[in-house]
């Protein structure tokens, strides 16, 4: 899960501290926060052509000939799930956090899951062995690799997995019907 925010090094508290007073002046922190911290740089091209489409972009700089705009890509920052370093816990309240967040700010957008789509609208309902699947596959001329990355992000069934790996490995056999 990503999103992306219109200013560089955004910082985002999801969950407040809370602190309690003990005697002599000392406090003891009974709940630690938790930040997002979005980083600058890492953007995909896709994130930054939807970040350029979103994001109102107020008071851009202007190059030394003081007509062409400085494209705004050092403003954008990214925070990704992956490599945020928060625990489970923690990682769903702060994505629950960004979402919440992103609707009625306009800092934040949600980068949405690309889905690949799959060979033919009722792909995932092929009754068929994984070997005629991709006897199938090859015959109609689909490309299997995108075909192994849907099957992978979607159904992820292990036999027809298999069966397209074998075939893009060219392991894979033939059966010949004799008769």
């Amino acid at each position: 899960m990503r999103f992306v925010s219109k200013w560089g090094a955004y910082t985002l508290l999801v969950r407040e501290p809370i602190n309690v007073a003990l005697g002599a002046g000392l406090v003891e922190q009974r709940q630690s926060p938790i930040y997002t911290h979005f980083k600058v740089g890492g953007l995909l091209p896709h994130e930054r052509q939807l970040a350029m489409e979103t994001f109102a972009w107020n008071g851009q700089p202007h190059e030394a000939d003081e007509v062409t705009m400085v494209p705004p890509d050092h403003r954008i920052s990214v925070w990704d799930s992956e490599t945020c370093g928060l625990p489970p816990d923690e990682l769903e309240l702060a994505i629950e956090k960004l979402r919440s967040y992103a609707i009625p700010k306009g800092d934040v957008i949600e980068i949405p899951a690309t889905m690949l789509k799959p060979p033919w609208p009722r792909y995932a309902e092929y009754s068929g062995s994984p070997s005629a699947l991709t006897r199938k596959l090859v015959d109609e001329g689909y490309d299997l690799d995108v075909v192994l990355k849907d099957e992978r992000a979607t159904e992820n069934r292990e036999p027809i997995v298999k069966a397209l790996e074998e075939k893009l490995l060219g392991g894979d056999r033939e059966e010949e019907v004799v008769g």
